[in-house]
């Protein structure tokens, strides 16, 4: 095996902080899983010898099947290993790093990285691949910068008890890493003491005794903790470098790379049915009859597909997924929306924000409008308030009116991609 470093990326966590169902690190950005950002960047630098990702037990099928479709050669050649991680962090550590000392003994030393810090660098890894092929334990931190407060009586009436001197005090970051045999005999000597709690590797392996030197890291280097870093999140990948100019050198078949925002309209129309659900933006909403349709008629996702589709020019949904191939009989909408971000992604773009409308006499929009949102929102990586779901009649007219079908109108807009995406 080519390669000198392991990489431990610790994504077992629950992420409370976050306030989602889903664990942080497999929520949606720009249509991606977040520990998929760390996990390419790793993949790309050629020192790597083998990458382990620790999830969840009950998200390990989920993970197979994400890492089967997004790294299909590394995952195939056993360069990415998943593992079941442990109830703590640092057992999730344990597991991963003992794994690499018993299946790889020719790698020499193991970096770990949390999975919700998606803008590790290629600058960040060579400083500290240096550090590791010096014999040292490191730990990637930047200096803090805001001034630095004790208080008691946090959270709730807070006071202020005195001043920490900031000089060489850093915010640390990940990665940290050591060689296997520091590794190895700082968690053996932790295991022995009683296996007391650490917050991260830097941590453990200076209790243990090894000197840790401490690497500069990068502000992009943030975790995703909470909505508000999410939202940075997006907006770092959604808004980054958008106010060059449109190149007028190009070729007219070809849409411009340019860095200004494009919008795309879609509108679909299908028939009601009886005996089919009926699907619209991605919720089951209880009615009499559903759409008729090759998949299940879900018009407001393909109103939106047409809408992405049309704003980079890459035609219809019908183009994509002809209503002829029996593989998308009976398909989910959803599974086309995704697919179609990755084309708009691979035209250098992602979505920013999408306005849809309903068109029909019943049933009720309203209820499942909040819902319909945070579905489209998250296949989109885009925060749900980015999305409008409003619902109209025709006033009794036409096909609409009679109750025959349901249109669906839908606008887009999209922004190019930071350059280093």
């Amino acid at each position: 095996m080519s390669g000198k470093h392991a990489i431990v990326i610790a994504a077992g966590g629950k992420g409370t902080r976050m306030g989602s169902t889903l664990p942080k690190q497999f929520l949606p950005l720009s249509g991606k899983p977040l520990f998929s950002y760390s996990l390419k960047t790793f993949l790309a630098w050629e020192e790597v010898g083998v990458v382990c990702l620790g999830v969840p037990p009950e998200y390990r099928t989920e993970s197979r099947a994400i890492l089967s479709e997004l790294f299909p050669e590394d995952f195939r050649s056993g360069r990415l290993l998943l593992f079941e991680g442990g109830v703590r962090r640092q057992d999730t550590v344990a597991l991963g790093v003992r794994l690499v000392s018993e299946r790889f003994p020719d790698v020499s030393s193991v970096m770990v990285h949390d999975a919700a810090r998606p803008f590790v660098s290629a600058g960040i890894l060579e400083r500290s691949g240096k550090a590791l092929e010096e014999g040292s334990a490191f730990g990637v931190g930047i200096p803090a910068s805001d001034t630095l407060w004790n208080v008691s009586g946090f959270p709730g009436s807070a006071t202020l008890s005195s001043i920490i001197s900031r000089e060489g005090v850093f915010r640390a970051q990940t990665p940290q890493g050591a060689p296997v045999s520091l590794f190895i005999e700082a968690i053996d000597k932790a295991q022995e003491a009683g296996d007391p709690d650490f917050t991260d590797e830097a941590s453990l392996l200076h209790w243990a005794g090894f000197p840790v030197r401490a690497i500069a890291g990068e502000e992009i280097n943030r975790k995703v903790t909470t909505p508000e870093d999410l939202s940075w999140a997006r907006d770092y990948l959604n808004l980054s470098s958008r106010d060059a100019i449109v190149p007028t050198d190009r070729e007219s078949s070809s849409i411009s790379k340019g860095r200004w925002p494009r919008v795309g309209q879609g509108i679909d129309v299908h028939p009601f049915e009886e005996g089919r659900e009926l699907w619209l933006g991605g919720v089951r909403i209880p009615h009499s009859r559903g759409l008729a349709g090759h998949s299940d008629a879900d018009a407001v996702i393909h109103a939106l597909c047409d809408a992405l589709l049309g704003s980079v020019g890459q035609g219809d949904i019908g183009r994509h997924f002809p209503p002829s191939d029996e593989r998308y009989r009976g398909q989910k909408s959803l599974f086309f929306l995704e697919r179609i971000v990755e084309i708009v992604r691979q035209e250098g773009f992602c979505p920013y924000q999408a306005d849809l409308t309903i068109v029909a006499e019943r049933p009720k929009i309203s209820p499942y409008a909040s819902k319909m949102q945070e579905i489209l929102s998250g296949a989109m990586g885009i925060s749900p308030g980015d999305v409008s779901i409003k619902a109209t009649t025709s006033e009794k007219l036409g096909y609409t009116g009679r109750e025959e079908g349901l249109m669906a109108v839908a606008v887009a807009t999209v922004v190019p991609l930071p350059p280093s995406s």
